[in-house]
């Protein structure tokens, strides 16, 4: 057996080598995928993320199970990819996420969404922020932010992803946490969400510098006017629509990533198609620039978008079709999400994230902001039930146990996005993408010798 991408160490450390019993019966564990790649077998393990490629006995082995141990099998037995008869990998599962959560997370706090402000120079009609309060970050609370950083950091490099409203109306403080980190020798890099109506080109330079910025996301709407109509800049002093494509090429040549996202929905998607086409001709083939669509959330904004379950599955269809020309048109890349078990959802059940907002005040979503403040820099947690509730998975569905991709797909509770449906279509797609995923590190020839 040969191993193409190597097992997470984290995880091995933590489930061990399987015990084998000569007289026991082994079966291929549910976890795990067979691809067939001209002539080879591959098997890809979704729990701990192993790539191996087998052996002609142990290929020929496959063809018998289940059967009683044979010395072929000793290493994708000990590697967890042949179980023992009446092992349950689904229970499995849920205790290695338990454990490791409880024991092997430590308490080093590495990555931060920073609010500077909730501020916000754009109007949409879709913002779940549109009824929130108004709140600056003061030098006052920004200083204690680099403390608390310092003090919760463990040595360890920081992320950061600045928010808002608008995280550019907050800018000076943006540069007092920058300055103030790199003041102390603090290793860090940043990432922001922003419109990028006020990106200029001093700005673009000073994020570069100074703030260690990496990446922008940037949300178009529609062509110029549906741009220009629905984000109801206040304020404005040029056309809004290309005066945020200029920012992209002013962000983009200077070598930080812009992702875009087209919030597509059911009232603009001939829209969609159009400025995919704009796009194409502006930034096709551009490594700094990417694009990828997504959904307005439902039931969000002064002017709330509701959708049907006829309207879900249509938008999945949508955006699949404007993904795929995208692809053609080199404006999208899937990121090598290699399938392996899933420790935390999000940022909200990681417990090496914080979301800090204007007045010092924590919280893990930020759809959940208002009500879900646990604590802040001042007094610490001082609601742990509210942190907790975020540890709190969906019910498994019928399908989860036997789904050969569930180590790495489970939902949380208290999301909002946990009532969408899990229907054939988009698990059979998910497979098919996977299985992408693991031609595409096998043919990286990432192999190394099993010991």
């Amino acid at each position: 057996m040969k191993t193409i991408v190597e097992p997470k160490k984290y995880i091995v450390n933590l489930w061990g080598k399987q015990r084998i019993k000569e007289t026991d019966v082994y079966r291929l564990m549910r976890y795990v995928l067979r691809v067939d790649h001209e002539g080879k077998v591959l098997l890809h393990n979704a729990v701990t993320g192993q790539l191996a490629e087998l052996s002609r006995e142990e290929a020929a082995m496959l063809e018998k199970l289940p059967a009683v141990y044979d010395p072929v099998m000793e290493q994708l037995a000990a590697g967890h990819f042949l179980v023992r008869e009446g092992f349950d990998e689904y229970k499995s599962v849920h205790q290695l996420r338990r454990i490791y959560k409880s024991r092997f997370t430590g308490k080093a706090i590495t990555h931060y969404v920073i609010l500077p402000t909730t501020f916000c120079n754009a109007h949409c009609f879709y913002c779940y922020e549109s009824d929130h309060p108004r709140v600056q970050m003061t030098e006052e609370t920004a200083g204690k932010l680099i403390d608390y950083i310092d003090e919760h950091r463990q040595g360890k490099r920081i992320s950061i992803n600045w928010f808002g409203g608008e995280p550019l109306v907050g800018l000076r403080r943006i540069d007092q946490i920058s300055q103030g980190l790199m003041d102390r020798e603090i290793p860090f890099a940043s990432a922001m969400i922003s419109n990028g109506y006020l990106f200029d080109e001093e700005i673009v330079e000073r994020s570069r510098e100074l703030w260690k910025l990496q990446r922008v996301q940037i949300t178009l709407d529609g062509t110029e006017d549906t741009y220009n109509r629905v984000k109801a800049y206040a304020d404005v002093q040029d056309n809004p629509y290309q005066r945020v494509l200029r920012n992209i090429d002013l962000l983009s040549g200077k070598g930080i990533h812009v992702k875009i996202r087209l919030n597509a929905d059911v009232y603009n998607q001939d829209e969609i198609r159009k400025l995919i086409e704009e796009l194409g001709e502006r930034y096709s083939g551009q490594s700094h620039v990417t694009v990828y669509l997504n959904t307005l959330f439902d039931g969000q904004g002064y002017q709330p978008v509701h959708h049907s379950y006829d309207d879900i599955l249509a938008l999945m269809d949508f955006n699949a079709d404007c993904t795929e020309r995208l692809k053609e048109m080199k404006l999208h890349f899937d990121d090598i999400k290699y399938p392996y078990l899933s420790f935390s959802q999000c940022m909200a059940d990681n417990p090496h994230a914080v979301m800090i907002q204007p007045d010092g005040s924590f919280c893990r979503c930020e759809h959940e902001s208002i009500h879900d403040r646990y604590g802040s820099l001042e007094e610490g947690v001082t609601d742990p039930g509210k942190l907790d509730r975020w540890n709190e998975t969906m019910e498994p569905s019928d399908i989860c146990p036997e789904c050969p991709i569930y180590p790495a797909c489970y939902h949380l509770r208290h999301c909002m996005n946990n009532g969408l449906p899990c229907i054939e279509r988009f698990r059979v797609s998910a497979l098919e993408k996977q299985k992408e995923q693991i031609l595409s590190m096998y043919g990286n020839g990432m192999e190394a010798d099993v010991e």
